[in-house]
C-alpha cells in the first residue's frame, strides 16, 4: 500500500538534431497503478517497433502554428489560390481548431465540424466591410453548401498532412471523414431569343458594351472574372479556334469593351442571324 505515483516507466529516445547529429534523451512517466504503467510501456514499445512513435511535445504544437507553417510552404502557388487558402483557414478552420494541440485533433471532431458547417452551427469569422479586417469569432451567418465544405475539408486535410510530414503526428485524422454529397443543380439554358433579349435589356439600362459582354458570356462560357480580364493578343477573322486571347489579372477595364467587340466579331459566323 502507498500514496502517490508509485510506478515509473523510463526509456531512452533517440533524437535527430537540425545538423543531422543524433542524441539520446531519457524520458520518464509516473503512474499510480502498475497496470497503467505496463499499458503505457507496451504502447510506446509498439509505436517504436511500428515506426509511428513521435516525441509527445511535438503533438502539443497548436493547430494554428502548424497551419501557418503549411501556408508558408505553399508560396509557390498562384496568388489567388494562396489568398483562398488563407481566407478559408481564418474564416472557418482556425475558429474551430486553431488553439487545439495538433495531436489532439480527432476524426470524431472533424466529423462533428463538417456536420456543424452543413447545419450552420460552426464558429466562424467574417471580413468586416470597409476595413477588410477579420472580425471576432462568432456564429455562422448561414449553412455552407457541399462544395464549400469539401473545399474547407481539403484545406484541413492538407494542414494535418503537413503535421504528419513534419513528424508531429503519426496519421491524418481528417481522412476518410464522410462529406456532404454535391448534387448537381438542374441546368437551365436560354434560347437564342432570350439571350438577345437579355443583351438588349443590358444595353437599355447601361451601355452597348454591356450588351456585348452578355453575348460573350452566353456564347463562350467564360466566367465573369475571366471576361473582365480579357485583352486581345491577336486574332484571325472567321476562325474561332484560331482566336488568340491573353488573360491577365488586373487588366485595364477600359480595354474590356474593345476586346469583347473583337471576340464577338470572330464568333459572328456561328451565331444565329
Amino acid at each position: 500500500a502507498g500514496e502517490g505515483a508509485r510506478w515509473r516507466v523510463r526509456g531512452w529516445e533517440e533524437q535527430v538534431q537540425a545538423d543531422g547529429s543524433r542524441t539520446r534523451k531519457q524520458r520518464a512517466r509516473s503512474f499510480r497503478k502498475k497496470p497503467d504503467a505496463e499499458a503505457f510501456s507496451t504502447k510506446v514499445e509498439h509505436e517504436q517497433r511500428a515506426g509511428t512513435y513521435r516525441p509527445p511535445e511535438r503533438a502539443e504544437t497548436p493547430f494554428a502554428e502548424v497551419a501557418a507553417e503549411w501556408l508558408k510552404a505553399h508560396l509557390d502557388v498562384k496568388a489567388a489560390t494562396f489568398r483562398r487558402y488563407d481566407r478559408e483557414l481564418r474564416m472557418y478552420v482556425l475558429p474551430r481548431f486553431g488553439t487545439t494541440p495538433i495531436g489532439r485533433v480527432t476524426r470524431a471532431q472533424v466529423s462533428d465540424w463538417v456536420a456543424d458547417l452543413a447545419r450552420g452551427d460552426a464558429k466562424a469569422r467574417y471580413i468586416t466591410r470597409g476595413s477588410g479586417e477579420m472580425g471576432d469569432i462568432g456564429p455562422m451567418r448561414k449553412p455552407l453548401g457541399a462544395a464549400s465544405i469539401q473545399h474547407l475539408h481539403t484545406v484541413l486535410v492538407a494542414v494535418l498532412g503537413w503535421a504528419v510530414e513534419t513528424d508531429r503526428i503519426a496519421a491524418n485524422p481528417a481522412t476518410r471523414v464522410r462529406l456532404p454529397r454535391i448534387v448537381d443543380p438542374e441546368q437551365v439554358y436560354l434560347s437564342h431569343e432570350q439571350i438577345e433579349a437579355l443583351g438588349n435589356a443590358a444595353e437599355d439600362v447601361a451601355t452597348p458594351a454591356d450588351r456585348s459582354l452578355v453575348l460573350l458570356l452566353a456564347y463562350t462560357g467564360l466566367r465573369i472574372n475571366e471576361a473582365l480580364a480579357l485583352t486581345i493578343a491577336g486574332a484571325h477573322l472567321g476562325a474561332i479556334d484560331a482566336t488568340m486571347l491573353h488573360w491577365a489579372s488586373g487588366a485595364d477595364p477600359r480595354s474590356v469593351a474593345d476586346a469583347v467587340e473583337v471576340v464577338l466579331e470572330h464568333l459572328a459566323p456561328i451565331w444565329p442571324v
